[in-house]
């Protein structure tokens, strides 16, 4: 029954169309359905419970289905109904059906799987999609687990918006600062150097000395032109395929995304380092002590 298109017909009111199908594992499903009457559709679950019924010449349904075997009953009082249904079941990575073959596919479920992400309601991370600057705060804000704020200055906020909390504690944190006019401007697109911005004060990331533009089109004159060159010779951006970086470019869900798990990563190497100093000290100031 899976991805191909089912023919059919209900003679009388005596006839019943009956077909099944097995999930092995959780899929996004989607249905498509037209007849020329209408005509009653059932689908129903292993143990012959209801799941959705449809009544009507045309009908599309989809959503996440369980693993399992599922029946579907097609049937009509009037007879003589011609009918075509067509079963598409969908790859999930992840809790996502539009990542399968995206350049960010493994960043992005490395953050799902840490909890950082979540998508939207119809299981769709939408990775080409830009990124608002809630959004990005919300994120930063999620990911290292910062207190509830309570208060942000900026005047273009309310305080009933989803995103207020999440503004205030990176606010609070010192990650975010707004701009000069005291707003915050939410729903504008990140840009790519706000982004990276953003990143280096969140994970406190080291900004290395270097005079020399990495990029060509960020210049000394960039507000984040240290943190940029910084990020580059760490090798946490890349940059794009004619030697620039775009930084005035609304940055993508899925640059976001790939940008902050390299930032995760070298987070903890770094971490990880510094632990191992530290050790190795306090190991040596014991040697000299004894």
């Amino acid at each position: 029954l899976s991805d191909k298109v089912i023919e059919g017909a209900i003679l009388n009111d005596m006839d019943y169309d009956w077909f099944t199908f097995t999930l092995d594992e959780p899929t996004y499903s989607e249905f498509h359905f037209s007849a020329n009457r209408p005509i009653e559709g059932v689908l129903l679950n292993n143990n012959q419970e209801f799941i959705w019924t449809k009544n009507s010449k045309e009908w599309h349904n989809q959503g996440l289905m369980e693993a399992g075997t599922y029946y579907m009953r097609f049937h009509s009082d009037i007879g003589n109904v011609t009918y075509s249904l067509q079963l598409n079941n969908l790859v999930l990575y992840g809790n996502f059906i539009d990542i399968g073959d995206h350049w960010a596919r493994e960043e992005i479920l490395e953050l799902y799987d840490a909890g950082i992400i979540n998508g939207y309601e119809d299981n769709t991370f939408r990775p080409n999609r830009e990124i608002t600057r809630a959004e990005a705060a919300s994120l930063i804000s999620n990911a290292l687990q910062l207190p509830q704020g309570e208060e942000a200055p900026f005047k273009d906020l309310k305080e009933d918006a989803w995103y207020y909390t999440s503004i205030a504690s990176t606010y609070q944190a010192g990650i975010i600062k707004g701009y000069k006019d005291n707003t915050f401007r939410p729903n504008a697109s990140i840009k790519r150097d706000e982004l990276i911005l953003m990143l280096a004060r969140a994970y406190q990331i080291p900004i290395l000395p270097n005079d020399e533009p990495v990029f060509s089109d960020v210049l000394f004159t960039n507000y984040a032109y240290y943190e940029i060159n910084t990020f580059a010779q760490l090798g946490l951006i890349l940059g794009l395929d004619n030697q620039s970086f775009g930084p005035k470019k609304n940055a993508t869900r899925a640059e976001f995304v790939t940008f902050m798990n390299r930032v995760i990563d070298y987070s903890k190497t770094d971490s990880l380092i510094e632990n191992n100093v530290t050790e190795e000290n306090q190991q040596e100031t014991e040697q000299e002590n004894q």
